[in-house]
Order: C-alpha cells, then structure tokens, then sequence
C-alpha cells in the first residue's frame, strides 16, 4: 500500500495565458449579439390567462343569487314534497318541536292557533271527556 505523499503530482490541466481575464467579454459579447425570439407559447399565455381569468369571474357572478337564509331556502321547496319527507321520515312534530327554540309569546300563538282549527260541539267534548274520564271541578 501506497502512502499519498508517495504518489506523483500530474498537472492534467492547463488553462490558456489570459483566459480568465478574457472570459466577461466573451460571455457578454455572446449574450449581447443574441437576440431572444418570441415563442408563441408566451403571447398566448400573456393574452390566454387575463380573457380565461375573466370568463371565470364572469361565470362566478352570473350563476345567480345563493339563498340568504334557511327561509329562503325552504320557501323555494314546493309544500307538498316538504310535506311527503316529513311523512317518510322517522320525525313527528314533538321531534320537530324540540329541534326549535321558541319563546313563550310564540308557543302561545301555536297552541291558540291549533285550537281554533279545531271544530268540536260540546257533544263530542262530553264524548271524549267520558272516553278519558276527565272530571271537572
């Protein structure tokens, strides 16, 4: 085995008197005399993206109002289809009743509003009293 100080040095290179004083003007004169050519690729890009830009928010804008609200949103459905989900689905109105935060004013008007809906002579009242065995006092 060889030890590094044993082993001849070779200069395998030479580089030419003045070259690296010489090589700024050589790189500036070849960058200088080029003249760079348009691509094509790079007027379509320069006129492509702004128009494809445009469309884009154009279309964005265009697609029509969003519903502001849940209100908004549920008028747009039509009653009766409201009306047959809520009919297939597993929900009944004390379900519903306890999904919605109502003040007393409100719980007020939906029980006076449901009773006036109801149309009962005082005959089926004595019927449905005695059925239940309600008494007064």
């Amino acid at each position: 085995m060889k030890r590094l100080e044993d082993i001849p040095k070779k200069t395998l290179f030479e580089v030419p008197e003045g070259y690296f004083e010489k090589l700024p003007g050589i790189i500036q004169a070849r960058v200088a005399a080029k003249e760079p050519a348009r691509a094509w690729g790079t007027l379509a890009l320069r006129y492509a993206m702004p128009t494809v830009a445009l469309i884009a928010v154009a279309v964005f804008f265009w697609q029509g109002p969003t519903p502001s609200s849940t209100e908004d949103l549920l008028a747009s459905i039509d009653s009766e289809q409201l009306v047959a989900y809520l009919q297939e689905s597993e929900l009944n109105a004390d379900d519903l009743l306890e999904s919605i935060a109502l003040d007393p004013d409100e719980i007020n008007a939906i029980e006076e509003g449901a009773m006036e809906d109801i149309d009962m002579d005082d005959v089926d009242i004595e019927e449905l009293e005695s059925e239940f065995e309600v008494r007064n006092n």
